[in-house]
């Protein structure tokens, strides 16, 4: 049953200072009034608006926009206009931003303690101190997600004007800026501050460390091939020594163990997986008369 009617219902207001970003849990909606669907909703909306600025207040609300949605605790915050010389930069209006209820919180040091059964370990001066210094060193200058285009959309709209424009198919299109992609360059004159924070945190012998369990994993795996490659080749070698015909013809493949009908299977890339020893038994007959076909 619905436990609310549908859309916002006010359960009180908060100062806007106790609002944490880590609370918000996924994104947000942008809400505006709408005259046409509420008379003098515009004049309700533009009062609280104004008010909630004035005061600096968020609003707690439960929002439920479309029945087939349980309802969400939420937070309504106002977003002044700003505008510049060439026209409206940011629009007015009130962000609606969803809560977690208790049960979405974690304490993650008492999972950890689980796991391992052990406290977790803490972070010391040195290490926090080299993460500063690596998040100080890739600081972004002027940065504006409004002057960073869409890759994929530059590159639909290319293509695009491409088949517009009837472009020879050996004609290579214009190349599209991704400016999402990593400066590389800048990263290497930060090489070193990168390096002092992977020895402080994972120790200074930790490429070596990390070398030698590559090294012992590629071993692991080339073990596993040469144990695969040597089943293969004794399965090999026990088809050979069995007459499978004489054994479908005379009717006496039940006699057979069931590796030994496997390891025809395997040889002959006859599928085994969930398959009891009857079953194999009718693939085999199956493949073998096939086979004479």
């Amino acid at each position: 049953k619905q436990i609310l009617p549908g859309g916002l219902h006010l359960v009180g207001f908060k100062p806007a200072t106790e609002l944490r970003d880590c609370l918000q849990i996924r994104k947000s909606s942008f809400l505006y009034p709408e005259e046409e669907l509420g008379k003098g909703s515009t004049c309700a909306f533009i009062a609280l608006h104004q008010k909630m600025l004035e005061l600096d207040q968020v609003a707690v609300v439960w929002a439920q926009l479309s029945a087939s949605l349980p309802p969400r605790l939420a937070v309504l915050v106002a977003q002044e206009e700003e505008v510049d010389d060439v026209g409206q930069l940011v629009p007015p209006g009130m962000n609606l931003i969803y809560m977690p209820f208790a049960e979405d919180f974690r304490n993650t040091e008492e999972e950890v303690f689980a796991q391992r059964g052990a406290p977790p370990e803490l972070a010391d001066s040195e290490m926090v101190a080299a993460a500063q210094r690596v998040i100080q060193a890739v600081q972004l200058e002027d940065f504006n997600c409004r002057d960073v285009e869409n890759p994929a959309l530059q590159r639909h709209y290319v293509t695009l004007e491409a088949l517009a424009l009837d472009f020879d198919k050996d004609q290579a299109l214009p190349e599209v800026q991704d400016y999402t992609l990593p400066d590389k360059e800048g990263m290497k004159r930060a090489a070193k501050v990168f390096e002092n924070f992977k020895a402080e945190v994972f120790g200074a012998a930790h490429d070596q460390e990390e070398a030698e369990e590559n090294m012992a994993s590629q071993a692991k795996a080339q073990a596993g091939a040469k144990r695969k490659a040597d089943s293969l080749s004794t399965s090999s070698q026990v088809v050979q020594e069995i007459d499978w015909n004489r054994h479908v013809d005379d009717g006496t493949l039940a006699k057979l163990t069931v590796d030994k009908l496997k390891a025809y299977c395997i040889a002959n890339k006859v599928p085994t997986s969930s398959a009891n020893k009857a079953t194999l038994i009718e693939r085999i007959i199956d493949h073998v008369r096939k086979q004479r076909v």
